[in-house]
């Protein structure tokens, strides 16, 4: 027998096996190396960069700003029912109320288009070099019983470019006499309002509007000085507003019997706007109507320029935190203390601050919690009286007020800083150029009133301030000639439109999953 096969098993035979055995061997070593590299890539953060379609390695925030403005300008004042019921002796009427809107644009303008809410009646205006400081952009329109848009694209957003527009409304004869007046008012998602009485003889109709493509609904949520509790309204709390279309809230109906409501408005889906038409009737004798817009964003410290001097003031407070604030009165001589109040959170107070001094141009409101205000100036007379609404504007670098065509305006200015500043108020006439300019230094919490024939001299469709410090808020106190001359109280007023750049900031990091 042969050493192979000594053992039974021939030489041969027994290399073949070991070498399927280091095949084996290296199969299995290849596939748990597989495996392990497979479990890596699905446990482990890929390194920045290796992710396909992932962004840059750093995050980068980028400013946009806005180059296409909008705003709407409500419709004139109206009743809200006119029927004709029982003795035409006792019948209501809007007699010969007239509505005017003037929309202005200043800097570096490219094109502006007017149109009704529903995109109707567009008028395209003609082209117009605002690039220049000595020319404005001017339309006038006459308000009917719809509401106008205006749209405005600058060519690039920076500080002096953007549009100012106004309306007012006023009337001799009829349930409707007075003045009345408002700045038109940008679309947003969420705004809120700060108005008064809901109790009887007093009729508040809101108006929403959407000058948008689409649909939306809006939610309304409303507080009163009865409690700090939300109100349940007597109609819907949610209401949809059709693409460029309208729907009226009779928010007398909806929240009855309150001395003053603060009112919030959320879109789900589009910008809106609202504007509350708000009448006073003593029975059979007319007692003002006005305009009230979006009150601006809480604050510590607010002033409400565009008081009337001798007019009996009622402020509105509300915050969401209790607290004390103080009130004063801003005059040509300084500031005077006029009354102080307790707020308690999520609750509408009402206070009466007796008829504002002679030379009372603001309000200035400080308190140690953010707070909102609306003052209320009543012009009283025994067959007639006539009111106006006054919210808070934040100081700007640079604003401006579009005067209704038909209507007289005396601009009122208060410093509200502790130091003294100078501001420069520009006027241009209905054509767009520049026809005066005046320069106003005022001492800390000092308040004027500047006629704007001090302005310009021969009437004046718009005014730009300019205020480098941002210390100074102002508005426009409104008269109309045909209204004094018929002996009819009237007081409006309307405040100033900022023309700072409105940005958005957006902040672009790294993703770590692959786009599919």
């Amino acid at each position: 027998m042969s050493r192979a096969s000594r053992h039974g098993v021939p030489r041969r035979t027994r290399a073949r096996r070991g070498a399927v055995a280091a095949k084996a061997l290296a199969s299995a070593v290849t596939l748990i190396a597989i495996l392990a590299v497979f479990l890596a890539m699905v446990v482990t953060v890929p390194l920045p960069g290796l992710v396909d379609g992932s962004p840059v390695r750093q995050a980068h925030t980028v400013a946009v700003s806005q180059t296409t403005l909008q705003s709407v300008c409500p419709a004139r004042m109206q009743l809200a029912d006119t029927g004709s019921y029982g003795d035409s002796a006792y019948r209501v009427s809007e007699g010969d109320v007239t509505g005017q809107v003037r929309f202005s644009a200043f800097g570096s303008l490219y094109d502006a288009t007017i149109s009704g809410i529903d995109g109707g009646q567009e008028q395209k205006t003609a082209d117009v070099d605002t690039t220049q400081s000595a020319k404005a952009f001017i339309h006038t329109a006459g308000a009917g019983k719809s509401s106008l848009l205006d749209t405005t694209r600058v060519l690039e957003s920076s500080a002096g470019s953007g549009s100012a527009s106004s309306m007012a409304s006023w009337a001799t004869k009829g349930d409707l006499r007075g003045v009345a007046a408002a700045e038109c008012v940008t679309p947003q998602l969420t705004q809120s309002l700060l108005l008064p009485s809901t109790q009887t003889g007093w009729t508040q109709q809101l108006v929403i509007s959407n000058p948008t493509d689409k649909a939306t609904a809006v939610s309304i949520a409303a507080w009163g000085t009865k409690d700090d509790k939300p109100i349940a309204l007597s109609t819907d709390s949610k209401v949809t507003v059709q693409a460029r279309g309208e729907s009226v809230v009779n928010l007398s109906a909806a929240a009855p019997s309150q001395d003053g409501l603060f009112v919030t408005l959320s879109s789900e889906t589009t910008q809106v706007t609202a504007v509350a038409r708000i009448v006073h009737m003593d029975g059979l004798v007319d007692r003002g109507s006005d305009f009230s817009v979006p009150v601006d964003v809480p604050a510590k410290t607010l002033v409400l320029a565009g008081i009337s001097g001798g007019t009996d003031v009622n402020v509105f407070g509300f915050s969401e935190t209790s607290g004390r604030i103080t009130i004063e009165w801003m005059t040509k001589s300084g500031v005077r203390q006029a009354k102080t109040m307790d707020l308690t959170a999520n609750r509408v107070r009402s206070l009466d601050l007796g008829k504002a001094p002679a030379d009372a141009t603001a309000v200035r409101i400080r308190a140690g919690m953010d707070t909102y205000a609306t003052a209320m100036c009543t012009d009283k007379g025994l067959d007639q009286s006539d009111f106006s609404l006054v919210s808070s504007r934040r100081p700007q670098r640079s604003s401006a007020i579009a005067v209704p065509d038909g209507t007289t305006m005396a601009f009122a200015l208060a410093n509200t800083s502790d130091r003294k500043t100078t501001v420069t108020l520009t006027g241009y006439g209905k054509d767009g150029d520049q026809e005066g300019q005046k320069e106003i230094t005022l001492d800390a919490g000092r308040a004027v009133s500047v006629p704007m024939t001090d302005v310009v001299k021969n009437g004046v469709a718009a005014v730009r301030l300019d205020d480098a410090d941002a210390a100074v808020a102002w508005g426009g106190t409104v008269g109309v000639n045909a209204v004094s001359k018929a002996k009819v109280k009237g007081v409006a007023s309307i405040g100033a439109v900022s023309l700072m750049p409105v940005k958005t900031m957006i902040r672009s990091g790294q993703a770590r999953d692959i786009v599919h």
